[in-house]
């Protein structure tokens, strides 16, 4: 609607006469604010799209204006990870330590991730364990192949392979700071995979 006198447009402000969707970029007059506020929500979108998988955010975007992504069952397989040691770390090293436990963090989900990515799979979610942590890596959503289940079991043997080096690594880089009992096994974090395959109910909830 118009507001001001309809004789004299020179000066007016539109309004949006129905109540403004949750989320949505305000209507204005000024050209230049509107292109402020798309490139605040470019950067917004940037910023949040290192954490989803590529194929997730294509289709937020595709269903950005229904404001939902598709949802179906569909074949999935799924690798279970329980991952330790962080914990074991944490008590000896105590806060001093902090640092040095963060960067064998990163290290571990840097190389996991990578792999993950490389054969096609997700990481979902990750969660404190009764003991350790467990990931949840999904393969099959948000995007389907035919041999989902066979890039599973070739992206746990090489999350194995690839523990092995980062292990040989970190016990060099941390040698003067590691306990005996860690330096006598030659492992610094530790891994179990399980893996299973079965229709999963992907897409939005709720």
């Amino acid at each position: 609607q118009v507001v001001g006198d309809v004789e004299d447009l020179g000066d007016f402000e539109i309004k949006a006469v129905h109540r403004r969707a949750r989320g949505a970029v305000p209507l204005s007059a000024d050209p230049q604010d509107i292109i402020s506020q798309m490139e605040t929500v470019l950067q917004q979108i940037k910023a949040v799209s290192p954490y989803l998988a590529k194929e997730l955010v294509d289709q937020t975007i595709a269903g950005a204006r229904s404001r939902k992504v598709e949802s179906e069952f569909r074949p999935t397989t799924v690798i279970f990870c329980n991952f330790t040691g962080i914990e074991a770390l944490l008590t000896e090293w105590g806060t001093p330590g902090t640092r040095r436990v963060t960067a064998i963090l990163s290290a571990y989900f840097n190389e996991m991730h990578a792999i993950i990515s490389n054969f096609g799979g997700v990481v979902t979610r990750i969660d404190p364990y009764s003991h350790g942590a467990k990931m949840l890596i999904l393969f099959g959503a948000p995007v389907a192949s035919e041999d989902d289940p066979q890039r599973a079991v070739s992206a746990a043997l090489a999350m194995n392979a690839a523990l092995r080096t980062l292990n040989n690594r970190l016990m060099g880089k941390y040698s003067r700071h590691l306990s005996n009992r860690v330096m006598e096994s030659g492992i610094v974090i530790a891994h179990r995979l399980g893996i299973t395959s079965g229709d999963t109910y992907a897409g939005q909830v709720g």
